[in-house]
């Protein structure tokens, strides 16, 4: 039988079109299984919360996970700034957070943190708009001291006088804090701009004017008036018994008052009926704007819809505004967009910067692209890459007991329901190309939007058994054929892999004239591959929800990345298609060489970053570790392309690397697939990061700068120890000791003299010996006394000694650090694979506990004779007016 050869064509034809179909039903179910899998843990996770509730009303949501030996609580009340009524615009309810940490009748001033300090826990509060929350994360084998005080400190806050007096003056600190962060003052242009009725338009801080007439009895008729039973709950996650929990909550809580309550009528934001824009200058290197959009509460139905199309269009290297505005017509350094949408109908926004002479080509093709979200359709894999993102973000949230805390009560909070993360998601998942076009068209209209630009001064105007135990596991190391350690931890909590590549490298081995490129090369790692383009890179990571990034250091480099586990393979093989086979393209090179100098002024507009600055030289001399991790203008200006790559190659061989995989894969697997992917990366000369360049510092020193902003930073430094010091705990626990607000140095800056918003001790640690600074932010008028203060309390330390009530608070916090970083297997599993790369051992984290405990009083005292020495001693300070004008003032 003759056959024609249109039917042979008629006959493949139709059997392609019966494949592209298949694939794409292939497609589809995969999606849908991805997302009933995603359900199904979830649905796990929420099988044993629980609600307890009181006779009094207060409810409890309560789950046990046992998986880390911690445990978090939270109260929540639904008091924030936009209910202050008579006092709206003054911050009082931000107020009310600083004060009820203040004393009450059973506790002085301080003993609240120091309570929680000393079991080893954190406690902490934040206002928002709509409510203010009050947490503790705790050892769990101290957590009813943290549920205890919390209470205590809500409900008998005694709000002294004389405490009040001094938290005006830190809380004044804070607001010029936030006058000199062109981001905070953004943002607060924005709210004023979008909002002219509701409440919104105030900052949740205040204004300072306001704030200032707020008086002690304010605090006590609000509290009394908000802070009830009816308008709270309290949320508890982590290692603990139920019967615990019952008996922990009745005795603290099951005896406060229940009492009426008038509810806060908001008033409704009128229609925007046209464009609004605001405008600001000041001594900033770079422009910055935010275009926003009034939308809808989280109740509505195009609040999972906006959510997608900010997922798209903004977030992320692949995302049509960082392709169009960033990569091709390079005319920002930072691009996102966003969706806000509480209680209340919220807002729309994307958020620029950029240099100040693009500003109105910014906004023109701003415009253009708003119009085509309006008439183009949305593609598929656009819309399957943002849910399959937005999807993995929510997922993130539970990795820790605080992130459990967290979705469990913002879902009760704002849905009435603590699982409401299950719904979300099958919210997002309903979402197609239409609903995205159709609230594009409703919402996003350039001609009813909210325009805030704030420019530089000289610019122009322009799934498992719920009840099977957690193991508690620790990773394992093996070699691969080339000699490469690789770590692994096979852990089956969540379904993530989690995958860190190091190489030893950083600031460490660059000189004045390329410092900076080690962190350049390090971002130009994922933009291109002779496979791959940077946008390619991007989609086809961040359409798997998968993250991907470089990080560098003082001492290291690298990437790290985590992803679903069924995308594990494909992970490995992207991360070793960049380490590999990275080409360095030259529009990238001169791309990311603007966007790290645009980084470089940005950071120069930071007091605190000045201050640094100027320290490095006076401690560390021409050592690599006095400069700073981004490099210079200069330096990063003048680097090639050429030596890029000849920097990266020295650095990226197998000598000089470990890899670290945690998650839920087998350990065979890891094996195989690693020896398979990262065989091929080349052999060279391993780097011994302790011979690099001497130290040559000149001390003692000091350097004093005039600084235009509100606010005074001091900074008093000292030569520190090395990470490989057998005294680094020690470090740790007098930098500790240093630090929080129940230290001796906060409590005669903050509490008894009110001279600064923060204080405390930090360290600069490397492979060879780091820096010792004790840090403030003050007034101009109190540098020259925190300076004496803080060289007062060296000196005690150096002399007298550490308490030992300093001490075991001290350790119990660092102990509290060190079981809450369990949570999170993929910074865990960068730890192992650093240490293992600098010498101390896959598993020295795991030792951290007894390192700890074995420190003692008189090993600080003597760490602290050796760091706090006079001539060994460097101040920078950075301030409107230098001490010596002041002097001359007076």
């Amino acid at each position: 039988m003759k056959v024609s050869r249109s039917y042979l064509w008629k006959k493949f034809v139709l059997i392609w079109l019966w494949c592209i179909l298949l694939n794409l039903q292939g497609q589809t179910m995969a999606e849908e299984n991805y997302i009933d899998l995603t359900i199904n843990h979830l649905k796990t996770l929420h099988a044993t919360l629980e609600k307890i509730t009181l006779k009094n009303g207060i409810s409890c949501l309560f789950k046990r996970d046992i998986s880390a030996p911690v445990v978090s609580i939270q109260l929540w009340f639904g008091t924030g700034s936009i209910h202050e009524e008579e006092y709206l615009g003054s911050g009082l309810s931000h107020a009310v957070e600083h004060m009820i940490f203040k004393g009450t009748e059973k506790r002085k001033v301080g003993d609240i943190t120091r309570e929680i300090d000393n079991a080893g826990g954190s406690v902490n509060a934040y206002t928002s708009f709509d409510r203010t929350v009050f947490h503790a994360d705790m050892p769990s084998r101290t957590w009813v001291t943290g549920l205890e005080v919390l209470s205590d400190a809500v409900f008998n806050s005694s709000f002294p006088a004389e405490e009040w007096d001094k938290e005006k003056n830190v809380i004044l600190r804070e607001i010029a804090m936030n006058n000199d962060d062109p981001d905070s003052v953004l943002s607060k242009m924005l709210w004023q701009t979008a909002y002219k009725v509701h409440p919104y338009r105030f900052p949740i801080i205040g204004h300072e004017e306001l704030f200032k007439r707020i008086e002690r009895n304010d605090l006590l008729k609000f509290c009394r008036r908000n802070y009830l039973t009816d308008n709270m709950f309290v949320v508890i996650v982590g290692d603990v018994e139920k019967k615990e929990v019952e008996a922990a909550l009745e005795k603290n809580l099951g005896n406060i008052e229940r009492r009426t309550r008038t509810p806060v009528i908001l008033p409704k934001e009128p229609e925007q009926l046209s464009a609004r824009i605001t405008r600001q200058t000041g001594k900033y290197e770079l422009g910055r704007m935010e275009l926003a959009f009034h939308t809808v509460p989280l109740n509505h139905s195009d609040a999972p819809t906006l959510e997608i199309l900010a997922q798209i269009v903004g977030a992320g290297d692949s995302s049509r505004l960082n392709l169009l505005l960033r990569d091709k017509l390079r005319l920002v350094h930072a691009v996102s967009a966003w969706s806000y949408t509480p209680r209340e109908a919220g807002l729309f926004g994307i958020s620029a910067v950029f240099d100040p002479d693009k500003e109105k080509k910014v906004l023109q093709v701003l415009k253009e692209e708003i119009l085509s979200w309006q008439k183009v359709k949305f593609p598929d894999n656009e819309i399957q890459k943002a849910k399959r993102m937005l999807i993995v973000q929510e997922m993130n949230g539970f990795q820790t007991m605080k992130g459990q805390a967290d979705k469990f009560a913002a879902g009760e909070f704002y849905a009435s329901d603590p699982s409401f993360t299950e719904t979300w998601i099958k919210q997002l998942a309903k979402v197609t190309a239409e609903d995205l076009n159709n609230a594009a068209k409703k919402y996003l209209n350039p001609e009813t939007a909210s325009l805030a630009i704030l420019m530089p001064e000289t610019t122009v105007q322009a799934a498992t058994n719920i009840n099977t135990a957690v193991e508690k596991k620790v990773p394992t190391k093996v070699e691969l054929d080339n000699k490469v350690p690789l770590i692994i931890l096979e852990d089956n909590k969540l379904p993530f892999v989690s995958l860190c590549v190091v190489f030893k490298g950083g600031v460490l081995i660059e000189n004045s004239t390329n410092s900076g490129i080690t962190q350049l090369a390090s971002e130009l790692l994922l933009r291109g591959t002779p496979k791959f383009t940077a946008e390619e890179i991007a989609r086809e990571t961040e359409s798997r929800g998968a993250s991907l990034e470089p990080f560098c250091g003082w001492n290291s480099f690298g990437l790290k990345g985590r992803c679903l586990a069924q995308d594990a393979r494909f992970l490995m093989s992207m991360m070793a298609e960049c380490l590999i086979n990275s080409v360095f393209p030259e529009n990238e090179v001169e791309q990311y060489k603007s966007l790290q100098i645009a980084e470089i002024k940005q950071k120069e507009e930071d007091p605190v970053f000045i201050a640094q600055k100027s320290l490095g030289p006076l401690i560390f001399g021409d050592h690599p570790y006095g400069r700073d991790l981004l490099g210079t203008t200069g330096s990063v200006s003048t680097i090639k392309r050429s030596d890029i790559i000849d920097h990266y190659k020295k650095l990226a061989v197998a000598e000089n690397m470990a890899i670290a995989c945690f998650g839920s894969i087998e350990k065979s697997t890891v094996l195989f697939f690693c020896n398979k992917i990262f065989g091929e990366i080349p052999s060279g000369k391993p780097f011994d990061l302790s011979t690099c360049v001497p130290q040559t510092p000149h001390l003692p020193g000091r350097e004093e700068r005039i600084f235009p902003k509100e606010q005074a930073v001091v900074l008093l430094g000292y030569k520190g120890i090395s990470i490989t010091d057998p005294r680094f705990e020690v470090s740790r626990v007098l930098q500790d000791s240093l630090s929080g607000l129940s230290s001796d140095l906060a409590e005669e800056v903050r509490e008894k003299r009110g001279l600064a918003y923060y204080v405390g001790a930090y360290q600069r640690t490397g492979i060879q010996p780091g820096a010792f600074v004790f840090y403030a932010g003050t007034h101009p008028q109190a540098v020259q006394e925190l300076e004496v203060i803080m060289r007062k309390e060296a000196k005690r330390l150096t002399e007298q000694g550490i308490r030992q009530e300093e001490l075991e608070r001290a350790k119990n916090r660092l102990l509290a650090i060190y079981e809450m970083s369990l949570q999170n297997n993929t910074e865990v599993a960068m730890n192992c694979a650093l240490n293992e790369l600098y010498g101390l051992g896959f598993d020295h984290l795991y030792a951290t506990p007894d390192r700890i405990k074995a420190v003692t009083a008189e090993s600080v005292k003597n760490l602290a004779a050796d760091l706090f020495k006079e001539e060994l001693s460097a101040v920078s300070i950075v301030s409107p007016t230098l001490p010596s004008t002041q002097d001359k003032n007076k």
